[in-house]
């Protein structure tokens, strides 16, 4: 597991730079927060959006994990 934190500065400066534009393409990030569980193995993604407390957060990640093998 990699986790990665992406911070959108469109609002701040505008524009992102192009590494950030590339993985919010590349993911499918359009709002904040976002997790995407991937499997480089399997090529397969899941993803979610919004909010959850801890334990839907670790319920969906558990699941997530599960469903990309």
């Amino acid at each position: 597991m990699i986790p990665v934190s992406i911070v959108d500065q469109r609002r701040e400066t505008g524009s992102n730079p192009p590494e950030i534009e590339d993985l919010q393409q590349r993911y499918a990030v359009k709002a904040f927060p976002t997790l995407v569980v991937f499997s480089p193995a399997t090529g397969r993604m899941v993803t979610t959006r919004g909010f959850g407390d801890a334990d839907q957060t670790l319920a969906w990640i558990t699941q997530a994990a599960r469903s990309v093998r």
